[in-house]
């Protein structure tokens, strides 16, 4: 391919047309004069969970992008004028506006989230290309079903840096005093699936649902179908805030547990026999998940204990 020749087009000041190194090099100097995209995990609700990284970027940055739910949160930390909060039309998966099945208002929607995505995007582009810092700022860890998933795809072709944070997962096992990790298998899931039903697969040792898109009332039927009926659950809401609470029971008893109750949007669902040590723990016949699986009437005793 033939390199241009005009000094404005390419060219060094003599005239001389760079080497495929310098072409690099070039490449490399635009990219640094650019500003920096970052994604940042806030962590699951108290603000000294927040990591020393994630403060130091929403301190410094030129623009903080986030959602309505996280903004009390943010202003804690980023400067007022550099603080934009986002609308929810940017708020994850963007649906064509003719797919099938959608009534006429959510086509609507989506053509209206279609038009405010194509216009963030350019804005963003545009703040980067004049070299400022942004800032897309999440609750927990941007890598557990964030609602900013798609802007790694939308802007391809820039800088992005994910800055981890600790999750409602790894919260709501602190509360739970549940280690994840002896003799057990997990599977996390956004919910947003049905769980099926049958011996198609295996049931995992715990199963962590995270509730941001969907009702407890709704999967825990689900679940009823898919595990015996004095399998342990835990819902952890809020997990690390000051409105934090535990909801324990079983597959078959907690559905009445928290009839009648206003549960809030934030909280994560545990069902499974991983449950049955922490479970144990408080009722005060702790379990040594070390000696194997633990018979069933044992955790039917530590599946009953009220929160």
């Amino acid at each position: 391919m033939m390199k241009p020749s005009h000094p404005s087009a390419g060219t060094d000041h003599l005239g001389r047309i760079p080497s495929e190194s310098s072409w690099s090099a070039v490449a490399d100097r635009e990219a640094c004069r650019r500003g920096l995209i970052y994604l940042v995990g806030l962590g699951p609700g108290d603000t000294d969970l927040v990591t020393l990284k994630a403060a130091r970027l929403l301190k410094d940055a030129d623009r903080v992008y986030c959602f309505d739910f996280l903004r009390e949160e943010v202003a804690r930390f980023a400067r007022p004028e550099a603080l934009t909060v986002v609308s929810p039309l940017l708020m994850g998966r963007s649906v064509a506006p003719g797919a099938e099945g959608l009534t006429p208002e959510l086509s609507e929607r989506a053509r209206q989230a279609v038009r405010a995505r194509a216009e963030f995007v350019s804005q963003v582009r545009a703040l980067v290309n004049a070299g400022r810092t942004v800032v897309f700022a999440d609750s927990g860890d941007p890598t557990l079903f964030s609602p900013w998933f798609w802007i790694e795809r939308a802007f391809a072709e820039l800088r992005i840096e994910v800055v981890p944070g600790a999750s409602s997962f790894n919260a709501a096992n602190a509360v739970l005093h549940l280690g994840v990790t002896v003799g057990s298998e997990v599977s996390l899931s956004a919910g947003t699936a049905p769980l099926g039903s049958g011996e198609e697969c295996p049931l995992p040792t715990t199963r962590v649902i995270f509730t941001h898109r969907f009702k407890a009332r709704d999967v825990l039927p689900q679940l009823a179908a898919r595990y015996p009926a004095d399998t342990p659950v835990a819902l952890v809401c809020e997990a690390s805030r000051s409105s934090q609470e535990v909801i324990t029971g079983t597959v078959g008893t907690v559905l009445d547990k928290i009839n009648g109750r206003d549960l809030p949007h934030l909280y994560v669902i545990d069902v499974g026999d991983g449950l049955v040590p922490a479970m144990s723990a408080r009722s005060g016949c702790p379990v040594d998940p070390s000696d194997g699986p633990t018979r069933r009437e044992d955790r039917v005793i530590a599946a009953g204990v009220p929160s």
